[in-house]
């Protein structure tokens, strides 16, 4: 089968979620459709309220988790610190009735998820929500990591931590990319490193891979 052949199509960078024989993917006019992975029927779509649009960054604005999809959307500002203002949206992955929804300005629309809680940046903050019902179980403050962060890459999980990767403006004016590990369960640093490169983390049940001087580094 094919599917979005006319019009409408997935929004360029966009990585399709395919989950519980269905697959969810973001499109050009901002909204959110769920295809039927065996026929390509469409399910259902979500459009956002008033001018809020799926937020495209590489596929890293959508997400799910424990049967439902969480999607932020929003509209950026087109002025330094160019944050996304908006809402989160948890939507049941079966019908795409609203679950929860919650207002934040998202300084980089990545998000992830795992089974309890949804992980991503606000106003210089990680932030943790109970992925049941969006309320707020803590907040991890990125200004202690220098006077001011930039190009986060990627959030990851693995059972116990989430890491990320940044540039940190040190005094004097010196970026330095970092390495950071905080637990999942209270938002506590575990560790943090600097790194020679700013790129996406992978992670496993024992180790955590990124890019390093002749390929990928395995820690």
């Amino acid at each position: 089968w094919q599917a979005m052949k006319g019009d409408i199509y997935a929004a360029d960078g966009v990585n399709p979620i395919v989950a519980d024989g269905r697959v969810y993917v973001d499109t050009n006019e901002g909204d959110l459709y769920c295809i039927n992975a065996a026929s390509g029927n469409l399910e259902w779509y979500f459009e956002p309220e008033g001018s809020y649009n799926i937020i495209h960054e590489g596929g890293c604005s959508v997400t799910y988790t424990n049967g439902t999809v969480i999607a932020y959307a929003g509209y950026e500002e087109y002025q330094a610190p160019y944050e996304h203002y908006g809402k989160i949206y948890c939507l049941e992955g079966d019908t795409g009735d609203i679950i929860w929804e919650k207002e934040y300005v998202l300084s980089f629309p990545y998000i992830c998820a795992n089974t309890e809680s949804v992980f991503f940046m606000s106003q210089g903050a990680v932030i943790c929500l109970d992925a049941s019902n969006g309320q707020e179980n803590w907040q991890h403050d990125m200004s202690e990591h220098g006077l001011e962060i930039s190009s986060i890459s990627m959030l990851c999980l693995d059972a116990e931590s989430m890491y990320l990767s940044f540039y940190s403006s040190e005094e004097g004016g010196e970026s330095i990319r970092k390495l950071l590990c905080i637990s999942i369960n209270n938002g506590d640093t575990n560790w943090i490193k600097e790194v020679e490169y700013l790129e996406p983390v992978a992670v496993d049940e024992d180790y955590l891979y990124t890019h390093g001087d002749y390929g990928i580094d395995c820690r």
